[in-house]
């Protein structure tokens, strides 16, 4: 429990929250921290910042808000330091958050190994610490101390902190894999972008006139295209930003910052290839429609990890692109760039990537993972197990209850269907029933069924959930992200290997649809629906792996 009491702030739990009047009554927000000096400094800063808002009249200038930058800019440059020198001020407290396993080396050098497991359990506020998870109301609790909505200069304080603190999000990736190098050149780039003139080296009357002779001797090779990141920072200071809906400004906010995560920041615009836009918006076509940060999405994106249904829509998708487009002929008609770079993308909206099969190996070592790694029925990997076995897609394994597994004349079978609250099927044959497979009897699944209460459901998490689960384990067995047909492989990809396993195992695509849900293909094959269960078991049996 913490104890140390700091000016404007309190305590609830394990965390200093912001406790400090300001102009509209009294600011509270975490501070997601439980270090004392931590708290302290950021109070300090907000503090020292309200006085000064106050002194000049409730008008938040430029020169504050770049004070204010600085102060943030040198607060990150110590959280940095400190993930990177394990031996410095700031870093003895983070070093050994950065060490997976580091409990032999903590203890040589003196340090408990609860005290390590103390230390991971705050990796992740740190973290928070150096870039938060929401910018956009890190940046607005930020202004709140020190003025109000109606104040002049409020909107375009909250725009420039909210680029800033995306800006830091590459930091924040590196340091998560301990990579101090290109943490530091995304240091350095905030440096130059957003406060210049407090970093720059003072130079020598000498160097300064050497330095403009340079410049006029290569004035007409010289870049004055600015990067994306200075292109958004022009755009939201411009009156065509201020126009905008506060709806429409949320959403590009929102549109931008996944641009930002996709394209390096510091990229000048007339360098932005066709190649580059379309990889994004690959990436882009296959977010998930879920309320989950933009890092999660994106990283799901990036695995192939949802189910074309589950993903975005085109028209969204569409949304980004505009919004980009927008962006860029802004410029044009700033004189900032010549062409837009949109121009060159060749990424069709719509085109689905298609799906590959994992091999028999492939299948060995994710089952045989999936036994070592569970830890009983009802976790992610039995998740995974059971889907190996039985083709289905995610959301209906996810639906299931345990009114939903039943025996008939000696058989066990998984009954797919729409009965019950929130239940919904993608198709009208995805209605159906399919034979529970031996090796799921044989390890444990109906005893783990039979223990459930009747409308309990089988499994408490989401789909979304197991995306990091299959990230893991591709991860530890080395798997690919193509086949070799090159052929898109993830956790959905055990749906396909299940289907083309009963294939070449003779099963007749008469038998293999009813099982897996596919539709018809003419009248002959609908008569052939109603298939009895000791055939479809067979078929279910069939596959082994």
């Amino acid at each position: 429990m913490l104890s140390k009491k700091i000016k404007n702030t309190t305590i609830r739990g394990n965390t200093y929250w912001l406790n400090m009047r300001c102009q509209d009554g009294v600011l509270r927000q975490s501070l997601k921290t439980d270090s004392a000096s931590q708290a302290e400094k950021i109070v300090t800063i907000l503090a020292g910042k309200k006085e000064e808002a106050k002194a000049m009249g409730q008008a938040i200038t430029k020169q504050l808000i770049q004070q204010f930058t600085v102060q943030l800019i040198k607060r990150l440059e110590s959280r940095v330091d400190g993930f990177s020198d394990p031996f410095g001020d700031e870093g003895e407290e983070l070093y050994f958050l950065l060490e997976d396993g580091a409990v032999d080396t903590a203890e040589e050098e003196g340090v408990s190994v609860q005290e390590v497991q103390a230390c991971a359990d705050q990796r992740d506020m740190s973290l928070s610490f150096v870039s938060p998870d929401d910018p956009d109301r890190a940046a607005r609790s930020l202004v709140d101390a020190i003025a109000t909505p109606t104040d002049q200069g409020y909107y375009q304080a909250v725009h420039h902190l909210t680029n800033f603190f995306n800006a830091t999000h590459p930091i924040r990736d590196a340091l998560e894999v301990s990579d101090f190098t290109k943490a530091q050149t995304h240091l350095d780039n905030i440096k130059q972008t957003f406060a210049p003139e407090a970093f720059t080296p003072e130079i020598t009357p000498d160097q300064h006139q050497q330095s403009n002779a340079s410049f006029t001797a290569n004035s007409p090779e010289s870049s004055t295209t600015p990067t994306l990141q200075q292109a958004l920072d022009l755009y939201w200071a411009s009156d065509e930003a201020e126009g905008l809906s506060e709806r429409m400004r949320d959403q590009r906010q929102r549109f931008f910052k996944v641009w930002m995560t996709l394209i390096d920041p510091q990229t000048p615009v007339d360098q932005i290839s066709g190649r580059m836009l379309d990889t994004a918006l690959d990436i882009i076509s296959k977010i998930p429609k879920a309320r989950i940060s933009v890092e999660e999405k994106l990283a799901i994106a990036k695995a192939r990890d949802c189910e074309p249904e589950n993903r975005i829509s085109a028209e969204t998708v569409r949304k980004y692109k505009k919004d980009l487009n927008v962006l860029f002929n802004w410029l044009i008609t700033k004189h900032h760039i010549d062409t837009n770079p949109l121009s060159n993308s060749r990424f069709k909206i719509g085109a689905a990537a298609r799906r590959g099969a994992f091999s028999p190996a492939q299948l060995v070592k994710m089952r045989d993972h999936c036994v070592s790694q569970s830890e009983g029925w009802g976790d992610r990997y039995s998740f995974i197990t059971l889907q190996m076995h039985t083709g289905t897609r995610q959301k209906e394994l996810i639906q299931l209850t345990r009114a939903d597994v039943r025996q008939e004349e000696g058989i066990w079978f998984i009954d797919i269907n729409d009965q019950g609250e929130s239940k919904t099927l993608k198709t009208k044959a995805s209605k159906r029933r399919i034979p529970v497979h031996s090796y799921l009897i044989e390890n444990g699944f109906i005893e783990y069924v039979e223990s459930l209460k009747d409308k309990q459901h089988l499994f408490s998490f989401t789909t979304h959930n197991l995306a990091h689960t299959y990230r893991q384990m591709k991860q530890a067995l080395s798997l690919p992200d193509s086949d070799p047909e090159g052929n898109a492989l993830n956790l959905y990809s055990l749906r396909h290997s299940f289907i083309s396993t009963l294939h070449s195992a003779g099963v007749s695509e008469l038998t293999v649809n009813p099982l897996v849900g596919h539709s018809d293909r003419n009248e002959i094959a609908a008569r052939y629906r109603h298939i009895d269960l000791a055939t479809l078991k067979k078929a279910v049996e069939s596959f082994v792996v």
